[in-house]
């Protein structure tokens, strides 16, 4: 509509992260069958929570500025680029240290306080960079088209209404694994001073 496209909830469609994807690579060999668990335990309150808040991802201003100008229709043209985290999701709330945790002791293979400990620290680690992934990634290259504008007149053209949108991505840095890694190693250094 004119210059701001609408991101709807669920138009940020693929891919989308499954446990086995992020187990695909985890070497099993050596390791208990508590450990494999607490670690299935931990892919799956991750890719739940980014499904979740996936599937509920909106985004209310991407920026066409040529929408704000035109005569009989939009002619085809990519969005600025916009921050991930300039939108929201219901499910930022499911991608909280709180929520993440609850989901991992509810679902732990065993009663054990270390455990728990480790579970604390995952949480608050996988909360801290998926905000500052959402900082970091941009939603780039959807190309806009189509709709009604103004006949030309005497005034000049005018806003498009009705365009739509295809295509495009998300550019930035990937899930930033060494700084999960610090975050974890500060959570257990602060609670060991205790």
């Amino acid at each position: 509509e004119a210059s701001q496209g609408i991101l709807r909830p669920g138009t940020l469609a693929k891919p989308v992260f499954t446990p086995a994807d992020i187990m695909e690579n985890f070497d099993r060999k050596g390791k208990t069958q508590t450990y494999i668990g607490c670690v299935k335990t931990v892919t799956e309150a991750f890719a739940s929570g980014v499904r979740v808040w996936q599937k509920a991802y909106h985004n209310e201003s991407i920026p066409f500025p040529q929408g704000a100008s035109c005569t009989f229709t939009l002619t085809p043209c990519d969005n600025v680029p916009v921050a991930l985290s300039s939108g929201g999701s219901f499910g930022d709330d499911v991608m909280t240290e709180e929520a993440l945790y609850s989901y991992m002791i509810y679902r732990m293979p065993a009663e054990d306080k270390n455990v728990l400990e480790v579970f604390k620290a995952t949480a608050k680690a996988l909360s801290v960079c998926f905000r500052e992934w959402k900082d970091s990634c941009s939603i780039v290259g959807i190309t806009a088209s189509g709709g009604i504008a103004p006949q030309p007149t005497p005034m000049g053209p005018g806003p498009v209404r009705g365009a739509k949108g295809e295509n495009g991505r998300l550019l930035g840095g990937y899930f930033d694994g060494d700084k999960m890694c610090r975050e974890m190693i500060a959570h257990f250094e602060k609670n060991s001073e205790k």
